[in-house]
């Protein structure tokens, strides 16, 4: 048996290439956007892919089941209950695939979605019946889980979905045998360029709390912990469904643009996305932009993804860009600004600036009579943990659906683990008019290395004496 792993560590994905070396026929689980690693892989190694497997539908990212079956003529695998405009082969539970001596089994695993399945992978060169591996998709990653609320806009309930995650993983996947390879649909924060991402089902049931949990009402009840109740199906759900991403984007990805004409994209509605730090481009952007550091994950701007997208990046990081934006769902990148900002002396009227409070300013404006609204962007476990007594609580993932509940004119103040998160907050914020918006420097992180030499002064801060949410 041939396997192997594609990672993608812009935005943490995981796929597979697994192929049967006797008959050279070949299956894909997951695949990103990009076909050609897979492409590259069947050719070097004269496999023929006949099947793309999806273990859900994706709403963080195109994938690319849809132009790989269309280039090869291969068969998409979706799992029970899916709906697509294309033409796929339903799987049911206990469904198998046999490609000489490797066998694939369906395992049905809703939760995530309804639809979601994991795969068991068999080397019958090895055991007919004990799988070698399964690929989870993001039903269980390693250590956690996929999240249980994305359906919540097409009317299934929270309590519902997560039911289901836990029965999945308890009954389908927990008495799995022990050393089962996990391999998981992404690995946020840990893919390393060259490193596989894997445990085993005896790695999980010792540090998964999935598989820990006692009981179904307690994974619901500490599931509710990372509840994104403002979660939404982006474009990329219902492209990833049957409406293609358009070849807009790459036809266009490497055209420069001189600032005169980024500033006209900008004057007739394109988003322009600056992809450097947020310390940089707190120091100096071009107004109206927004911040999206490090190549970060972009499910927080699907609601803008039908917009032309103007990139801002240094030099050689274009191509990079774009691909990260193609792959999140924007389909109407029209071009990035030649040579960086560094390459531009901007006049005032065109710079902007994005504040930064050190831990200390925010305590001396706490106490004036003109105190700044803090908002903790941290999950709402650790916001009552140790959040500002005085702050209302936004996790992340909700904060753009509740943010228009934010007065443009109150000086407002945002924060989260590191200031990583608080800054793309603060540039989409600044970019629909809000005035006085800063982050704090450092996050949390900085701040509890300020309030050990700050004694009783830091008393101001948490856990929170009221609960309150805007």
């Amino acid at each position: 048996m041939f396997l192997r792993q594609v990672t993608n560590q812009v935005l943490a994905l995981c796929s597979y290439f697994i192929a049967d070396e006797k008959t050279r026929s070949a299956v894909v689980v997951d695949p990103q956007s990009d076909i050609d690693v897979y492409l590259e892989l069947a050719n070097e190694h004269h496999f023929e892919i006949r099947y793309v497997f999806l273990t859900h539908t994706p709403s963080e990212f195109v994938a690319g089941h849809e132009k790989l079956a269309r280039r090869l003529n291969a068969t998409i695998v979706l799992g029970p209950g899916a709906e697509a405009l294309f033409d796929f082969m339903p799987a049911a539970d206990g469904d198998e695939f046999e490609l000489g001596d490797l066998r694939i089994a369906v395992v049905s695993t809703p939760g995530h979605t309804e639809d979601a399945i994991c795969l068991l992978i068999y080397d019958l060169n090895a055991s007919k019946d004990r799988p070698v591996a399964v690929m989870t998709g993001d039903t269980l990653y390693r250590a956690d889980c996929g999240r249980p609320d994305l359906l919540a806009v097409e009317g299934h309930t929270y309590d519902h979905m997560s039911a289901l995650l836990y029965d999945s993983i308890q009954t389908r996947l927990s008495h799995l045998p022990g050393g089962t390879l996990v391999y998981p649909g992404h690995a946020y924060g840990s893919i390393e360029a060259g490193v596989i991402v894997d445990s085993t089902i005896d790695d999980e049931s010792e540090s998964n709390f999935a598989i820990q949990s006692p009981n179904r009402g307690d994974f619901v009840e500490i599931m509710a912990a990372y509840s994104h109740a403002g979660a939404s199906t982006g474009p990329p759900f219902y492209m990833n469904r049957g409406s293609e991403l358009p070849d807009y984007a790459r036809r266009t990805k490497l055209k420069a643009l001189s600032f005169e004409q980024v500033l006209e994209w900008q004057r007739e509605g394109a988003l322009v996305i600056d992809f450097r730090s947020v310390q940089r481009f707190a120091g100096a952007h071009l107004a109206g932009s927004i911040n999206l550091p490090s190549f970060a994950n972009l499910t927080c701007l699907n609601y803008m993804a039908h917009v032309r997208a103007v990139v801002v990046c240094d030099p050689g990081e274009e191509e990079k860009a774009v691909e990260t934006l193609t792959a999140a769902g924007f389909d109407m990148v029209v071009g990035f600004l030649r040579g960086g900002m560094a390459a531009h002396g901007l006049s005032t009227r065109h710079v902007g600036r994005l504040r930064r409070f050190s831990g200390t300013e925010v305590l001396r404006q706490l106490m004036s009579s003109n105190a700044p609204l803090l908002v903790d962007l941290r999950s709402s476990t650790d916001w009552k943990l140790d959040g500002f007594a005085t702050s209302v609580n936004m996790p992340f993932a909700e904060f753009f659906d509740r943010a228009s509940a934010l007065r443009k004119d109150d000086p407002i103040v945002l924060y989260c683990q590191s200031e990583f998160f608080s800054g793309i907050a603060g540039s989409i914020l600044k970019s629909q008019g809000y005035r006085r918006v800063a982050t704090l420097l450092g996050g949390m992180t900085g701040w509890r290395h300020l309030k050990s030499k700050l004694g009783p002064r830091a008393d101001i801060v948490g856990p929170p004496i009221t609960p309150t949410a805007v």
